[in-house]
């Protein structure tokens, strides 16, 4: 069994720096079997991922490849997935695609 993204692991991913860049979401990729333990109440110390202690914690198995994006910010509607929350108001379509990536 292979677990990643738990905050118990020290080797697990880098705290986000802080500043603009640090409330982009993070892009994961995934390989089939991999667990995740993702944050849904945006208070984890290392968000995405979730304390193994937390009880609001959503378990994610991949079943197949993915690419995730991950909310980094806690502001998401829908944690652990990011919803754009991090960004100002955009309209239409390519707006709201071009505000995840502003500043880069």
């Amino acid at each position: 069994m292979r677990v990643s993204g738990s905050t118990d692991d020290p080797a697990g991913p880098p705290l986000p720096a802080p500043g603009e860049e640090g409330r982009l979401p993070e892009v994961r990729q995934v390989e089939p079997g991999v667990r995740l333990l993702l944050c849904r109440c945006g208070h984890s110390p290392r968000l995405p991922d979730c304390p193994l202690d937390c009880r609001q914690g959503l378990a994610f198995q991949a079943e197949r490849p993915r690419i995730l994006l991950l909310c980094r910010c806690g502001r998401s509607r829908r944690l652990p997935w990011c919803d754009g929350s991090h960004a100002p108001e955009a309209v239409g379509f390519k707006a709201r695609w071009r505000r995840f990536w502003a500043g880069r």
